[in-house]
């Protein structure tokens, strides 16, 4: 079946919004010269704005309305409804 699929479908490629006709050749990739590296430096400091203070980055998504969210908000529920043997522990500690 994968081989009938393959055998009967078109490859189309696209590049800048156009289709084009035939193959396409993969982009080589041109080596790093060693020479170039060593002259490049980098920064690891944090990013400060104009009045000098840090910019603080929070690139975390959250959508605490997802099914992720909501699954794991009744297994919170599921885990705390059996706090006795938690306590217990805790008691004897």
């Amino acid at each position: 079946m994968k081989e009938l699929f393959k055998k009967n479908c078109q490859r189309i490629f696209i590049r800048d919004g156009k289709i084009i006709e035939g193959t396409i050749e993969k982009e080589k990739k041109v080596p790093l010269d060693s020479k170039i590296v060593t002259t490049l430096s980098y920064d690891n400091t944090a990013t400060v704005d104009e009045e000098c203070n840090v910019i603080v980055y929070d690139n975390k998504k959250r959508n605490l309305n997802s099914p992720q969210y909501k699954k794991q908000a009744e297994g919170r529920k599921k885990t705390t409804s059996n706090q006795g043997y938690t306590r217990g522990v805790q008691r004897n500690g």
